[in-house]
């Protein structure tokens, strides 16, 4: 009989191949989203929607008591590779969003002005196009109107860029989500709704393909869909 199961070079290769991708997943930045003090429900309910917007890179079941300290999460955070805190806390006025930068900061913290919740846009909506193939893959970010306002929008936008893995052109076809983050100083200072940019193609016009001699790649248009985040606004930033 002949020797069954893998042989040594497959085996070799195969955990090879297995060490790379660890490697690689260790060196994308993960993230801990959750909701400090008398947050209320209805906080607490959307920091575990935007905690299934980071995913797959955050921790899906964490769970922070009441008796757990900042200290401690960080103490926790060192060895489990975590870059990021998105931190969600209430007091009498106003609903805060702190994005921390681990070990050394820097801390920014925004003040919501409004957010909707997934389960109000899914019921508002006719046809929605929620489904778990979204959050297998980390989602796209588009940063729109971060232009020379300050170093201040300078940083917050080197902060929302390193909140999530850099892009491969080459699997960008697997990321199901779309993250984008407007900036307006006069209007609504940001905003952070989430799409699905939908895999397909359109037909192009005659001569554009005879000057490209095959078929070019296209795409749609991003459709909405139900991960609205709200609109932080007024930013500060200090030091963590």
């Amino acid at each position: 009989m002949g020797q069954s199961g893998r042989s040594r070079h497959q085996k070799r290769a195969r955990a090879q191949a297995q060490l790379r991708n660890l490697e690689a997943y260790a060196a994308q930045p993960h993230s801990f989203v959750f909701a400090r003090g008398r947050a209320g429900r209805g906080v607490r309910q959307l920091s575990l929607d935007l905690r299934r917007v980071m995913e797959p890179l955050t921790a899906t079941r964490l769970q922070v008591r009441k008796k757990n300290s900042l200290k401690d999460c960080v103490a926790v955070a060192g060895p489990l590779g975590v870059t990021h805190f998105l931190i969600l806390s209430k007091t009498e006025t106003n609903i805060y969003f702190k994005l921390m930068r681990l070990p050394g900061g820097p801390t920014l913290t925004f003040r919501i002005n409004k957010y909707t919740l997934v389960r109000d846009v899914v019921s508002s909506l006719r046809r929605h196009r929620m489904h778990e193939q979204q959050f297998t893959h980390a989602p796209l970010l588009v940063l729109n109107s971060f232009g020379p306002h300050g170093m201040h929008v300078k940083l917050m936008a080197t902060m929302f860029q390193n909140l999530f893995p850099s892009i491969n052109v080459h699997k960008q076809h697997q990321s199901r989500s779309c993250g984008r983050k407007s900036w307006d100083e006069e209007a609504s200072p940001g905003e952070v709704p989430q799409h699905e940019p939908p895999a397909g193609h359109q037909r192009a016009a005659g001569h554009v393909r005879r000057v490209w001699g095959v078929r070019p790649p296209q795409s749609r248009g991003p459709q909405s869909c139900p991960g609205s985040m709200g609109s932080p606004a007024e930013p500060r930033v200090s030091p963590a």
